[in-house]
């Protein structure tokens, strides 16, 4: 998974900084679920485990960015001269705008095989232990379908 654009340099770091404060906050919520309702009691496994899971899944819609951003500079070189499309409805507009989409999928994908994997898990296993497989099996199969997304959809060249 080749990250081509310069994620530190000044046009790109507001957008990486959007990406970690989002699933800051979803891994807060799986935090605090963690706590309270599930009664992982841990500290080393409530607060070390979500900040690999961050940065996996900021590495993933990253990835999953890149690959959108470059299918749409390929198809607005294409139809450069083309009439624009009036856009009608309001989801069609929030969904057009770059950073949406690889958030929607990321959270998507890592809560639903998060969810999957947990509930497998915690019939065999200890609370712990399960939210520790969970975090970690849902943020592998993030970055694998993101893998995915890139090498079938977005045909990310490498410069």
């Amino acid at each position: 998974m080749p990250v081509r654009i310069r994620w530190i340099s000044k046009d790109y770091f507001g957008i990486l900084l959007m990406f970690f404060g989002v699933f800051g906050l979803l891994q807060t919520l799986l935090i605090l679920i963690a706590q309270f309702s599930l009664f992982v009691s841990s500290y080393y496994v409530v607060i070390i485990i979500p900040f690999g899971s961050i940065i996996a899944l900021s590495y993933g819609a990253i990835v999953i960015y890149e690959s959108i951003v470059q299918v749409k500079k390929r198809k607005q070189l294409k139809s450069q001269f083309r009439k624009s499309k009036a856009q009608k409805s309001l989801i069609k507009k929030i969904l057009n705008f770059p950073i949406i989409i690889p958030l929607v999928i990321t959270t998507g994908v890592f809560i639903s095989f998060f969810l999957i994997i947990y509930a497998i898990t915690v019939t065999f296993l200890d609370i712990r232990v399960s939210f520790v497989i969970a975090e970690i099996i849902g943020a592998i199969i993030l970055l694998l379908v993101a893998n995915v997304i890139e090498k079938f959809y977005g045909k990310v060249r490498r410069y």
